[in-house]
Protein backbone atom coordinates (compact mmCIF):
# COMPACT_ATOMS: atom_id res chain seq x y z
CA UNK A 1 0.00 0.00 0.00
CA UNK A 2 1.26 3.50 -0.81
CA UNK A 3 0.03 6.93 0.20
CA UNK A 4 1.16 9.96 -1.81
CA UNK A 5 0.25 13.65 -1.56
CA UNK A 6 -0.72 15.12 -4.90
CA UNK A 7 -2.42 18.09 -6.52
CA UNK A 8 -5.27 17.04 -8.80
CA UNK A 9 -6.52 19.03 -11.77
CA UNK A 10 -9.57 17.91 -13.70
CA UNK A 11 -10.09 18.96 -17.28
CA UNK A 12 -9.84 22.71 -17.78
CA UNK A 13 -9.92 23.45 -14.04
CA UNK A 14 -7.15 25.90 -13.23
CA UNK A 15 -7.10 25.48 -9.45
CA UNK A 16 -5.54 22.20 -8.23
CA UNK A 17 -7.21 20.17 -5.47
CA UNK A 18 -5.07 18.74 -2.65
CA UNK A 19 -5.53 14.98 -2.63
CA UNK A 20 -4.02 11.76 -1.31
CA UNK A 21 -3.27 8.93 -3.71
CA UNK A 22 -3.45 5.38 -2.38
CA UNK A 23 -2.17 2.37 -4.27
CA UNK A 24 -3.62 -0.79 -2.77
CA UNK A 25 -4.64 -4.17 -4.08
CA UNK A 26 -3.91 -3.22 -7.66
CA UNK A 27 -6.17 -0.18 -7.47
CA UNK A 28 -5.61 3.58 -7.48
CA UNK A 29 -7.73 5.41 -4.90
CA UNK A 30 -7.93 9.20 -4.77
CA UNK A 31 -9.12 10.91 -1.60
CA UNK A 32 -9.78 14.59 -0.85
CA UNK A 33 -10.82 15.92 2.57
CA UNK A 34 -11.18 12.30 3.79
CA UNK A 35 -13.66 11.52 1.01
CA UNK A 36 -13.04 8.99 -1.73
CA UNK A 37 -13.41 10.70 -5.10
CA UNK A 38 -11.81 8.08 -7.34
CA UNK A 39 -11.26 4.32 -7.33
CA UNK A 40 -9.97 2.48 -10.40
CA UNK A 41 -8.12 -0.71 -11.15
CA UNK A 42 -4.55 0.03 -12.26
CA UNK A 43 -5.00 -2.44 -15.11
CA UNK A 44 -7.75 -0.18 -16.54
CA UNK A 45 -5.61 2.94 -16.46
CA UNK A 46 -2.72 4.10 -18.56
CA UNK A 47 -0.43 6.81 -17.25
CA UNK A 48 1.33 9.43 -19.34
CA UNK A 49 4.25 11.29 -17.83
CA UNK A 50 3.91 15.07 -17.77
CA UNK A 51 5.86 17.74 -15.96
CA UNK A 52 5.69 17.00 -12.25
CA UNK A 53 3.46 13.96 -12.46
CA UNK A 54 1.09 11.95 -14.64
CA UNK A 55 -1.84 12.45 -16.94
CA UNK A 56 -4.82 10.09 -17.05
CA UNK A 57 -7.85 9.83 -19.33
CA UNK A 58 -10.92 8.49 -17.54
CA UNK A 59 -14.13 8.37 -19.59
CA UNK A 60 -13.28 11.53 -21.48
CA UNK A 61 -12.11 13.38 -18.37
CA UNK A 62 -8.49 14.50 -18.24
CA UNK A 63 -6.85 14.09 -14.81
CA UNK A 64 -3.49 15.66 -14.07
CA UNK A 65 -1.72 14.32 -10.95
CA UNK A 66 1.13 16.48 -9.66
CA UNK A 67 2.71 14.03 -7.22
CA UNK A 68 5.15 15.16 -4.53
CA UNK A 69 6.95 11.79 -4.23
CA UNK A 70 7.05 11.10 -7.94
CA UNK A 71 9.59 8.27 -7.83
CA UNK A 72 7.77 6.49 -5.01
CA UNK A 73 4.46 6.76 -6.83
CA UNK A 74 6.02 5.50 -10.05
CA UNK A 75 7.37 2.49 -8.25
CA UNK A 76 4.03 1.84 -6.54
CA UNK A 77 2.10 1.69 -9.79
CA UNK A 78 4.96 -0.10 -11.60
CA UNK A 79 5.00 2.35 -14.50
CA UNK A 80 7.81 2.43 -17.05
CA UNK A 81 7.40 5.89 -18.64
CA UNK A 82 9.65 5.18 -21.62
CA UNK A 83 7.57 2.20 -22.69
CA UNK A 84 4.12 3.64 -22.12
CA UNK A 85 2.09 5.44 -24.74
CA UNK A 86 -0.78 7.79 -24.37
CA UNK A 87 -4.11 6.09 -24.88
CA UNK A 88 -6.70 7.99 -26.84
CA UNK A 89 -9.48 6.37 -24.82
CA UNK A 90 -9.29 4.34 -21.66
CA UNK A 91 -12.22 2.07 -21.09
CA UNK A 92 -13.58 1.43 -17.61
CA UNK A 93 -15.46 -1.65 -16.41
CA UNK A 94 -18.09 0.59 -14.88
CA UNK A 95 -18.84 3.80 -16.77
CA UNK A 96 -21.38 5.10 -14.25
CA UNK A 97 -18.91 4.55 -11.40
CA UNK A 98 -16.17 6.48 -13.19
CA UNK A 99 -18.45 9.37 -13.94
CA UNK A 100 -19.71 9.40 -10.36
CA UNK A 101 -16.12 9.63 -9.11
CA UNK A 102 -15.51 12.70 -11.25
CA UNK A 103 -18.80 14.25 -10.15
CA UNK A 104 -17.90 13.56 -6.52
CA UNK A 105 -14.53 15.26 -7.02
CA UNK A 106 -16.27 18.37 -8.28
CA UNK A 107 -18.65 18.31 -5.28
CA UNK A 108 -15.71 18.02 -2.86
CA UNK A 109 -13.96 20.92 -4.59
CA UNK A 110 -17.09 23.09 -4.31
CA UNK A 111 -17.50 22.13 -0.65
CA UNK A 112 -13.88 22.97 0.15
CA UNK A 113 -14.13 26.33 -1.61
CA UNK A 114 -17.36 27.15 0.25
CA UNK A 115 -15.88 26.34 3.67
CA UNK A 116 -12.36 27.64 3.10
CA UNK A 117 -11.36 30.66 5.21
CA UNK A 118 -11.48 34.06 3.65
CA UNK A 119 -8.38 35.33 1.93
CA UNK A 120 -6.43 37.53 4.42
CA UNK A 121 -5.92 40.10 1.73
CA UNK A 122 -9.68 40.29 1.12
CA UNK A 123 -10.28 40.64 4.85
CA UNK A 124 -7.76 43.41 5.07
CA UNK A 125 -9.39 45.19 2.16
CA UNK A 126 -12.82 44.93 3.82
CA UNK A 127 -11.46 46.21 7.14
CA UNK A 128 -9.77 49.12 5.37
CA UNK A 129 -13.03 49.99 3.64
CA UNK A 130 -14.95 49.97 6.95
CA UNK A 131 -12.34 52.22 8.62
CA UNK A 132 -12.35 54.61 5.66
CA UNK A 133 -16.15 54.87 5.74
CA UNK A 134 -16.14 55.50 9.50
CA UNK A 135 -13.55 58.26 9.15
CA UNK A 136 -15.57 59.73 6.30
CA UNK A 137 -18.62 59.98 8.57
CA UNK A 138 -16.51 61.69 11.27
CA UNK A 139 -15.03 64.14 8.77
CA UNK A 140 -18.48 64.96 7.38
CA UNK A 141 -19.84 65.68 10.87
CA UNK A 142 -16.83 67.88 11.68
CA UNK A 143 -17.25 69.83 8.47
CA UNK A 144 -20.90 70.52 9.26
CA UNK A 145 -20.06 71.58 12.82
CA UNK A 146 -17.30 73.86 11.56
CA UNK A 147 -19.59 75.44 8.99
CA UNK A 148 -22.19 76.04 11.69
CA UNK A 149 -20.02 77.36 14.54
CA UNK A 150 -16.52 77.59 13.12
CA UNK A 151 -16.42 81.36 13.33
CA UNK A 152 -16.82 81.32 17.12
CA UNK A 153 -14.30 78.58 17.99
CA UNK A 154 -10.67 77.72 17.11
CA UNK A 155 -10.17 75.46 14.11
CA UNK A 156 -8.37 72.70 16.05
CA UNK A 157 -11.63 71.86 17.82
CA UNK A 158 -13.06 70.56 14.54
CA UNK A 159 -10.39 67.89 13.90
CA UNK A 160 -10.17 64.11 14.18
CA UNK A 161 -7.58 64.50 16.94
CA UNK A 162 -10.09 66.33 19.13
CA UNK A 163 -12.77 63.69 18.53
CA UNK A 164 -10.44 60.77 19.28
CA UNK A 165 -9.08 62.55 22.36
CA UNK A 166 -12.63 63.11 23.62
CA UNK A 167 -13.49 59.43 23.11
CA UNK A 168 -10.32 58.36 24.94
CA UNK A 169 -11.15 60.77 27.77
CA UNK A 170 -14.64 59.31 28.12
CA UNK A 171 -13.17 55.81 28.38
CA UNK A 172 -10.71 56.96 31.06
CA UNK A 173 -13.49 58.68 33.01
CA UNK A 174 -15.48 55.44 33.01
CA UNK A 175 -12.46 53.46 34.22
CA UNK A 176 -11.22 56.04 36.78
CA UNK A 177 -14.22 58.22 37.72
CA UNK A 178 -12.93 59.36 41.13
CA UNK A 179 -9.63 60.73 39.85
CA UNK A 180 -11.15 62.52 36.87
CA UNK A 181 -14.02 63.94 38.91
CA UNK A 182 -11.53 65.69 41.17
CA UNK A 183 -9.34 66.78 38.23
CA UNK A 184 -12.32 68.21 36.31
CA UNK A 185 -13.64 70.05 39.36
CA UNK A 186 -10.28 71.65 40.24
CA UNK A 187 -9.37 72.38 36.62
CA UNK A 188 -12.81 73.79 35.86
CA UNK A 189 -12.80 76.13 38.85
CA UNK A 190 -9.28 77.27 37.98
CA UNK A 191 -10.33 77.97 34.39
CA UNK A 192 -13.36 79.95 35.58
CA UNK A 193 -11.16 82.14 37.78
CA UNK A 194 -8.64 82.65 34.97
CA UNK A 195 -11.39 83.44 32.48
CA UNK A 196 -12.94 85.98 34.83
CA UNK A 197 -9.58 87.75 35.28
CA UNK A 198 -8.84 87.79 31.55
CA UNK A 199 -12.37 88.92 30.77
CA UNK A 200 -11.67 92.16 32.62
CA UNK A 201 -8.35 92.81 30.88
CA UNK A 202 -8.36 92.58 27.09
CA UNK A 203 -4.63 93.31 26.78
CA UNK A 204 -3.74 90.46 29.11
CA UNK A 205 -6.18 88.15 27.31
CA UNK A 206 -4.60 88.87 23.91
CA UNK A 207 -1.13 88.29 25.35
CA UNK A 208 -1.91 85.08 27.20
CA UNK A 209 -4.49 83.34 25.02
CA UNK A 210 -3.36 81.73 21.72
CA UNK A 211 -5.13 81.98 18.38
CA UNK A 212 -8.84 82.67 18.42
CA UNK A 213 -9.39 81.57 22.02
CA UNK A 214 -11.00 84.34 24.07
CA UNK A 215 -11.69 84.87 27.78
CA UNK A 216 -15.30 83.89 27.12
CA UNK A 217 -14.16 80.54 25.74
CA UNK A 218 -12.11 79.96 28.91
CA UNK A 219 -15.12 80.83 31.11
CA UNK A 220 -17.47 78.53 29.19
CA UNK A 221 -14.95 75.69 29.10
CA UNK A 222 -14.11 76.02 32.80
CA UNK A 223 -17.77 76.08 33.78
CA UNK A 224 -18.52 73.01 31.68
CA UNK A 225 -15.51 71.17 33.12
CA UNK A 226 -16.53 71.95 36.72
CA UNK A 227 -20.13 70.87 36.09
CA UNK A 228 -18.86 67.64 34.50
CA UNK A 229 -16.72 66.96 37.55
CA UNK A 230 -19.71 67.43 39.86
CA UNK A 231 -21.90 65.17 37.70
CA UNK A 232 -19.29 62.40 37.69
CA UNK A 233 -19.00 62.64 41.49
CA UNK A 234 -22.79 62.45 41.89
CA UNK A 235 -23.10 59.47 39.53
CA UNK A 236 -20.23 57.71 41.23
CA UNK A 237 -21.79 58.16 44.65
CA UNK A 238 -25.29 57.06 43.57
Amino acid sequence: MGGFAAALKVGADTEPLSTKLEVEGGRLIIRAADQKIGDWALSDLEFERVSGGYRLDVEGEELILDVEDLLGFQEAISVQPAKRRRSKHISSPNNNSSRSHIARERQVRASLEATSPADPEDSKSEETTVVARSLGVVDSALEKAKASAGSDWPGWIFTRWTVFSAVALVVLVIVLPGIFSTMFLIGGLGAVVLGAVLYTDDAMARRWLPGRITALHVLIGGTGLAVLGVLIAVLRGS
